[in-house]
């Protein structure tokens, strides 16, 4: 007798414009069902829909009525990486689900070392060895090569790259389109523009890089 699958109830956590592209990545396949999105501020609009899914609550409501929630997993489609930061860390300590949302069109090799609350969008590679951290955001047809790191709390822009052996630490941003070069390292809270390209280690924290080669602006 065929085995029927059952989807996962799921929460989306975050109305902003980033919703609709963690909507498709999480439609991509039938892991998971959208109850709806959850609202990061203090006031909601129940009226408001992002791709036909309302919103049903915020961060207050799950907070109150925790028990509710336990049997769902929470997506968060938040860019900023402090705020998305924050709000990882109010669901953990809540003790909820925060897993790895994966486009069924990336890729991710086997040999992949990989901690929760990823988004992984559509096209993305995550090649062979790589360690990717907790609570990143992949974006659209970011490649990570073989053996590079990625800390915690990162964003990689759409067709950013990151070549083999580099390194990323915690809460960096990568615009679009932007390259790190094969062994080259990136610390904390660091900005590489759209389009730059890191050609030497950058072991300071807090800078903001832009240009080919990237130099801090």
């Amino acid at each position: 007798m065929e085995t029927m699958l059952v989807s996962k109830p799921c929460l989306i956590i975050g109305c902003g414009s980033h919703s609709y592209s963690v909507i498709s990545i999480i439609e991509s396949n039938d892991e998971y069902e959208i109850s709806g999105l959850i609202d990061t501020g203090l006031n909601y609009d129940v009226s408001e829909t992002k791709s036909s899914y309302s919103v049903v609550g915020n961060l207050e409501l799950i907070e109150k009525h925790v028990d509710i929630y336990k049997g769902y997993s929470f997506a968060i489609a938040v860019g900023d990486n402090s705020e998305r930061a924050r709000i990882y860390q109010k669901i953990n300590d809540l003790g909820l689900s925060t897993p790895n949302f994966i486009s069924k069109h990336a890729f991710v090799d086997r040999n992949v070392n990989i901690g929760d609350g990823n988004i992984i969008a559509h096209n993305v590679v995550l090649n062979s060895m790589v360690e990717l951290g907790s609570n990143n955001l992949i974006n659209t047809a970011a490649i990570v090569e073989h053996n590079a790191i990625v800390g915690d709390h990162n964003h990689l822009g759409p067709m950013s790259i990151m070549c083999g052996s580099s390194r990323i630490k915690s809460h960096c941003f990568l615009g679009v389109g932007s390259k790190v070069l094969p062994n080259k390292n990136l610390s904390s809270n660091c900005i590489l523009g759209a389009g730059a390209v890191l050609i030497k280690s950058i072991e300071t924290v807090g800078k903001v890089l832009v240009g080919a080669p990237a130099k801090e602006k």
